[in-house]
This record gives C-alpha cells, sequence and structure tokens, in this order.
C-alpha cells in the first residue's frame, strides 16, 4: 500500500468510528439539560485551546519527536475525551474540562493528517486526491451515524463509546509503517507574518470558507431542535455522507482538472442551498436539504481545497497549514458568536452564511489570480 493510500485509509476508519458517536457530542449535552448557549461555549473553547496547541506546542513536538509520534497524541486524547463524556452523565463536572482534551485532540489530528494529504498527494492529481480524502469517509461513514441512530436510543451512550474507541485504535494501523524523518516543521512568528502578508486574500478565503463549514456543522444541531428525534443526527449524519458520496463518483474526476473554475458554481449551489436551510420547517423537507447541501458542500470543498493545496505544494505547505488554523478558527468563533446572538430565533442565523457565501462570490470574480497565484 502506498503512502497515499495509507492516509485515506487510516482518515477513513478514523471518520467510520467517530461518526458513531461525533455526530450526537451536541445532542449528548442538550439531552443532559445543558443549555444551547452552554453547548456552543463547549465547542468555543474546543477551537480556541485547539489553536493554541497548534501555535505553541505542536511545533515543538513536532521537532522533537517528529511528525507521525506527535499525531500519536489524538488517539490517547480522543479516547480519554470520550470517557469523560460517558461518565458525564453520571457524574456532572463542568463539560469545559472535557472541551480542552477534545480541542487538543482535534488539532492533533487533522495539522499533521494535511500535511500526510498534500506531502504524499502528486500535484497533478490533487483533485483527485483531496476528492478521495473527503469522499471515502462519507462513502463507508454512511453506516456509522445511522448505527449511532439504532443503538444510542436503544443501549444509550456508553456501549457506543467503546464501540467508538475500538474504532480509533484500529484506525492507526495504516499509518504505524510510515516514516516520517523527512518532514520538518518549522514556525517562527517573524517568517510567519511575513507570509501572512504575502497571502493575505489566501487567508481571508480560509476564514470566509470555515464560516460555510461551520455553519453546515451547526445544521445538525438545528435539524436536532427543529425534529426533537434523538435519532435525528445519525440521520443527518448518514444523509450528508451519502451526499458527499455522490459527488465524488459524478463530479470528483473533474477537480484535477477544473477545480478553479467549478469554485463560483459550487458557490452559487450553496447559496440555494442556504436559503433552503431558512424556510425549512418539517422533517421531509430538512433531510431533502441535508443531502442536497451535503453535495453542495462537498462539491465546493474539494474544488476550493484541491486548488489551494496545488498553490502552496512544496512552498514551506507545513507552515501554511500551521497558519491556516488562524482564519479557521476565527471563521468558526464567527459562526458561535452569531448562534449567540440569534439564540431566541435560529432560524437568522442562515443570513451569515447567506452573505458569506455571497461576499466570497464577489471576491473570488475579483481576486481570483490573488488567490491562486
Amino acid at each position: 500500500m502506498n503512502k497515499i493510500r495509507r492516509v485515506y485509509t487510516a482518515h477513513t476508519l478514523n471518520n467510520i468510528a467517530t461518526s458513531i458517536i461525533g455526530v450526537y457530542i451536541p445532542a449528548y449535552l442538550l439531552t443532559l439539560g445543558y443549555p444551547l448557549s452552554r453547548v456552543i461555549l463547549f465547542f468555543v473553547i474546543n477551537h480556541v485551546v485547539g489553536l493554541i496547541f497548534g501555535f505553541f506546542i505542536f511545533v515543538p513536538l513536532v521537532q522533537k519527536w517528529g511528525l507521525l509520534n506527535t499525531f500519536k497524541l489524538y488517539y490517547p486524547l480522543q479516547i480519554l475525551s470520550l470517557i469523560l463524556l460517558s461518565f458525564l452523565k453520571t457524574h456532572p463536572f463542568p463539560p469545559e474540562y472535557i472541551a480542552i482534551v477534545n480541542g487538543i485532540a482535534v488539532f492533533a489530528y487533522w495539522i499533521p493528517m494535511n500535511i500526510f494529504l498534500v506531502k504524499y498527494s502528486d500535484t497533478e492529481k490533487m483533485g483527485s486526491s483531496v476528492s478521495k480524502f473527503f469522499a471515502l469517509p462519507s462513502l463507508f461513514g454512511i453506516f456509522g451515524p445511522l448505527l449511532g441512530a439504532l443503538l444510542i436510543p436503544l443501549v444509550g451512550f456508553w456501549p457506543v463509546f467503546v464501540l467508538t474507541v475500538i474504532g480509533l485504535l484500529i484506525s492507526f494501523t495504516p499509518l504505524a509503517p510510515l516514516h516520517d524523518e523527512e518532514m520538518k516543521v518549522s514556525l517562527h512568528f517573524a517568517a510567519s507574518w511575513d507570509r501572512l502578508k504575502r497571502h493575505k486574500i489566501l487567508f481571508l478565503f480560509e476564514f470566509l470558507d470555515n464560516i460555510i463549514e461551520e455553519s453546515n456543522w451547526f445544521w445538525t444541531i438545528y435539524v436536532f431542535l427543529l425534529i426533537g428525534s434523538l435519532a435525528t443526527p445519525g440521520i443527518v449524519g448518514s444523509l450528508e455522507a451519502i451526499g458527499g458520496s455522490v459527488f465524488t463518483f459524478f463530479i470528483g474526476k473533474y477537480a484535477n482538472k477544473y477545480g478553479r473554475k467549478l469554485i463560483p458554481i459550487a458557490a452559487w449551489m450553496l447559496l440555494i442551498i442556504t436559503i433552503a436551510q431558512m424556510v425549512v420547517r418539517d422533517p421531509r423537507s430538512a433531510y431533502a436539504v441535508t443531502i442536497l447541501g451535503s453535495f453542495a458542500l462537498t462539491f465546493f470543498l474539494i474544488s476550493y481545497f484541491s486548488s489551494i493545496y496545488k498553490t502552496i505544494k512544496d512552498d514551506s505547505e507545513e507552515e501554511f497549514l500551521i497558519l491556516r488554523e488562524i482564519p479557521t478558527v476565527l471563521g468558526r468563533l464567527t459562526v458561535f458568536v452569531a448562534i449567540f446572538l440569534t439564540i431566541s430565533n435560529l432560524r437568522l442565523f442562515f443570513f451569515l452564511p447567506l452573505v458569506v457565501i455571497l461576499l466570497l462570490l464577489i471576491l473570488y470574480l475579483f481576486k481570483r489570480k490573488s488567490l491562486l497565484e
């Protein structure tokens, strides 16, 4: 098995394992009686702590241990956060402590995984690589949320937590044989500031992209609150997986050649979906919008990321993939603030992604060369 296939396999197995319970974490906290504001605070802490870890701890650890060994931190931290979540029902304690552990775990996973993806992908096949990276977890991850939807109402969260932990341990096996001695990660703040200024348009797009992505994450919570069934997050998660998989089979192959031209088309699709999300009022239409929305979001992300990764490959991409966490977290925090501001009427929240998609389209038309040069 070549290196990029090992990355696909590990990421897919991890996604299958975490998808069993991951879509349920917000619903789980809500069913324990925590208000939506407290649930959103959980994720605010998650991302802020993760960003601090990424900037001040991750790079020194990679320099000392190597990228793969630092990546291994993800597994015990993710398992610990799941164990703490499972005890939350019988031994109440501030969930914000779990958010700290989970935030470090998430960033310990995604920064190295993105570096592996860019490093081991062929530049000319970047569209296909990104497409498979997104779509294989969606294709095989259809059953994870459904399994959670079946098991959680019947046996509760604890057995599902155990199943997820077993899956996490298995997911590391494809990456175990990798040797990453050639991967050097460094971050010098003076040089980093210069890069931020040099690629300011690119980082602005990263900020806007993450508002769009995180708004789609909130959609699962919104549908759960709209419908009120504990099975809802699992159903929504599986429908999103189906939508993402359909994209790969029909459009993913064009991302290598036409990725940059597909970005505005995908953005227009997202705009229509966001308007539909604002008017949904019943389960059937919510599920239909979920499938179409996942297709449109995957369409956008693969077109966008394949173009961006081609641009930064072999140009100190490790540094970029760490620095991008600044606009990433800022974009997600913007979403969380919008949720707080619209908490009395959550339908109004979707004006945020609506405005951001329009802004992204305008910027893309006028700043495309700055973005992709």
